[in-house]
This record gives C-alpha cells, structure tokens and sequence, in this order.
C-alpha cells in the first residue's frame, strides 16, 4: 500500500510540475566542484539581488546524473520532466557542472558563474564530510559508512577518472570542474572561494555587477550564515594528508593550479 501511494503521490508531483512551472530561458547558473563555497556564494547573490533561486536539485541527484554521465538519459528531458527547480532566477547545483555542455544547449542565454576553490582545501573539506581521513593508502568505501549520494564520488568509471586511488579520483573531478571554467572562459564568471571569504559584500558586489545583477537588499546580516559544516581548517594539508597524498593532489592538479593562481603554500595570485 505504502509503494502504491508513494507512486501516485510521484505521479502528483510529476503533472503538477508540468502543469504550473516552465524553466527560466535566462536564469543565474552556479557551478562548481561540490565542497567549494557554492551554497554561499548563491545564496548571497539571491539575497543581494531579491533572486527566486533552486539551491541544489535532488531528483538530479543519483541515479540520474549517472544516467545523463553515461549517455543513457538526456538533460533536457530531465529538465522537461522537473521544470520547476529550473524556473528560477538563480539556480545552483554542482553537479551541472559535470553535463555543462548539455546544461548549455538547454539554457544558451543563461548567465553562468563558477566557484572555485583550492583543491587541496577542497578535497580535504569533501573528505571531513563524509568524515573519511586523507592520509589512507588505500580506501575501501565498504568500511566507511558513507551516504549513497557521496559513495558515487568514488565510482572511477562513472567520472572517467584514471586511477583507482581515492585522492587521485578527487583530485581528478576538481580538474575536471575546474575545466569547465579553463575552456569557457568568455562565458563563465569565476570566483575564488578564497577571495571571497576575504571580503563576502565586496567578492558579492563585483560579481552581481559582472552578471547585470542589481543590488536590492543589504546583506550585511547574511554573510556570517554557516551553509555547510565546517572542516578541519586548523590541520595543515600535511597533516591532513600526508606527504604522499598531498603530492597527489599537487601533482595532479599543479597545472591547473598555477593557471587559478593557487601557489604552493597556499597564496592566491593572480591568474595566469
């Protein structure tokens, strides 16, 4: 009985998205790795400009967004089956990031922003959330109790990595989301995570300028909001991952790394 009221109730939501939504042909797209300062940086810029906004979409969320990675389902069917988390004036959602070229082809006059953030802070604070250490030779996810949606992470097939060890798949999506950006530039405004915890209304100003977004609200009150739990930021990256890891990281993600400007000792530097 539960299953069959689970279905029509499934079915309810389906007619009633298609019935009363239709997808913003010209919305606010934020992208990034997961774990890099996209919730706050959306949500500030929805504030800032009195933006309707999606914060992340969760029918997008596993199975699907392996089925759309491995051809077996099209984004714009999807988009045509959930209208209603695209009929937003700001839409955020990390895994966007992996499909862009079809999230393009859907939404060709959206106005797209990626969230990057250094990927050994990024790694290290995507391994504090599923409390996983960094400094393991070896990871196997049967003994650690991860949740389903963070377990695909590690799926080396489903993200066309080329290792099996757990740093270098990590290391390899941050290049793969920083790409994303590397390859579009002159259609993706970027934001360093880091200059943006530095300075939140002026890193928020600059961008909603650089968007066409005018400023409606003060947010003063909002920049201190904690979006996601916090990580180990009092442990060094050596401490947290060790020699051999941390190479990992660097020497996987390095060139990528010098054209961000992110230095070795984790100075911030201009773009190359």
């Amino acid at each position: 009985m539960k299953a069959k009221t689970k279905r029509v109730l499934a079915k309810l939501k389906y007619l009633n998205e298609r019935l009363f939504y239709r997808p913003n042909q010209f919305p606010i797209i934020v992208l990034g790795n997961q774990k890099s300062g996209t919730s706050a940086v959306a949500n500030l810029l929805a504030d800032y400009g009195c933006l309707s906004r999606t914060i992340d979409i969760r029918e997008l969320w596993q199975p699907t967004i392996g089925r759309i990675l491995q051809g077996e389902q099209r984004f714009k069917d999807f988009v045509r089956c959930y209208p209603r988390p695209f009929s937003c004036d700001l839409i955020k959602e990390p895994l966007l990031t992996f499909i862009y070229e079809e999230v393009k082809q859907v939404f060709p006059s959206a106005r797209y922003v990626l969230v990057v953030r250094d990927p050994r802070d990024n790694v290290r604070s995507f391994l504090n959330r599923m409390r996983i250490p960094g400094d393991l030779v070896f990871l196997d996810v049967n003994d650690w109790n991860i949740p389903t949606l963070w377990l695909r992470a590690f799926d080396a097939v489903l993200w066309r990595t080329q290792s099996s060890h757990y740093i270098d798949m990590l290391a390899e999506r941050w290049n793969s989301a920083t790409d994303v950006f590397l390859q579009q530039q002159h259609e993706i405004q970027l934001i360093r995570y880091e200059e943006f915890v530095l300075d939140k209304i002026g890193s928020i100003a600059d961008l909603a300028a650089r968007l066409d977004v005018k400023a409606k609200a003060d947010i003063h009150t909002k920049v201190d909001i904690q979006y996601q739990p916090k990580g180990q930021r009092n442990v060094t990256w050596l401490e947290f991952f060790g020699q051999e890891n941390l190479w990992r990281i660097e020497n996987i993600c390095g060139e990528r790394m010098l054209k961000l400007g992110y230095g070795a000792n984790g100075e911030v530097l201009p773009q190359t």
